[in-house]
């Protein structure tokens, strides 16, 4: 079976966007000192070393393709971002995750298209940990990502 319009490059460019956006890359550099560490990743278990973070992991467990009048589908795919921070004082913490999270949120709105790869990025839920693995702290964002595809090309 032939990939002639894969998701991947979606992934790859949500990957490439994120560490670059100018509001990430300064809360970045200014609270933890270096730049956004952004991987794909299957989901498994995964250690995080204080070394890694800030670092967002990237997943899609699952996709719906949806078929539309003519020879299009429209296909939600469902992507979670795993953001992790490390900070010792749990105060700055709490504080710093939510900023860490909305400004995710909004370098996705920034690129809701991705250069055209994906009709549009939609804000899901969200989730924070917030010290089961002091001191790191986590949160969890769900987007889901719009494409819409040709059935004649596939």
């Amino acid at each position: 079976m032939a990939l002639n319009d894969s998701f991947t490059d979606a992934l790859e460019k949500i990957k490439e966007v994120l560490p670059v956006d100018p509001d990430v890359s300064a809360f970045c550099q200014e609270k933890y000192g270096r730049p956004l560490t952004v991987e794909l990743v299957l989901r498994s278990v995964k250690q995080i070393s204080p070394d890694e973070c800030p670092i967002i992991m990237i997943t899609r467990p699952t996709w719906e393709p949806k078929n539309e009048p003519g020879m299009t589908a429209k296909i939600l795919h469902d992507v979670l971002l795993y953001g992790m921070i490390y900070q010792m004082d749990k105060g700055k913490a709490v504080l710093e995750i939510i900023q860490f999270e909305e400004l995710i949120d909004e370098a996705l709105q920034r690129n809701a298209n991705l250069g055209g790869l994906v009709a549009d990025i939609i804000p899901a839920g969200t989730g924070t940990d917030e010290g089961v693995f002091n001191p790191k702290y986590a949160f969890v964002k769900a987007v889901k990502v719009i494409k819409h595809v040709n059935q004649l090309m596939r």
